[in-house]
């Protein structure tokens, strides 16, 4: 993935001991990284909300596809196929939920050493440079929470 070897490559080049001019530009780096895989992560969560409502939409669907004595003129056959349908688009979509969560874990611990890295230089610069300030992700409500923090996704 290109995120991996985005990081990589920043581990790799910044791995030695830098000046504090350095210090701040791989910050800037890595906060742009870490910008960029926070709005991944919202963009998975999103497409995540919307296969949900779809699934709860199938689900009722199939609730209300079976027979209705009195008020149903279909045939058996077309009740059945139906019921069917509806259940292989719910299995399609849990599988798609089950893909969204794997790819928000595997974010996740992309994250993790870029942030460890922002926060040894953070407190290797702090003395010389007190402007710094965390990253901010944003979340679903528009509000922002300290980086690292990703929403809750529930199946």
């Amino acid at each position: 993935m290109r995120s991996q070897f985005i990081l990589f490559t920043l581990l790799l080049a910044f791995a030695v001991h830098t000046p504090a001019a350095e210090i701040d530009n791989e910050l800037k780096r890595l906060q742009n990284i870490l910008t960029t895989l926070n709005q991944e992560l919202e963009a998975t969560y999103r497409q995540f909300q919307m296969i949900q409502e779809a699934r709860r939409a199938n689900a009722q669907q199939e609730i209300s596809s079976g027979p209705r004595p009195g008020l149903d003129n279909r045939n058996y056959d077309d009740i059945i196929a139906a019921q069917n349908e509806a259940r292989d688009r719910g299995k399609e979509l849990s599988r798609e939920m089950n893909q969204l969560l794997t790819k928000v874990k595997e974010i996740e611990v992309q994250k993790q050493p870029l942030l460890q890295r922002v926060y040894e230089l953070v407190r290797t610069n702090s003395a010389s440079n007190s402007e710094l300030q965390p990253v901010e992700a944003p979340t679903t409500t528009g509000k922002t929470q300290t980086q690292g923090k990703s929403p809750a996704i529930k199946p």
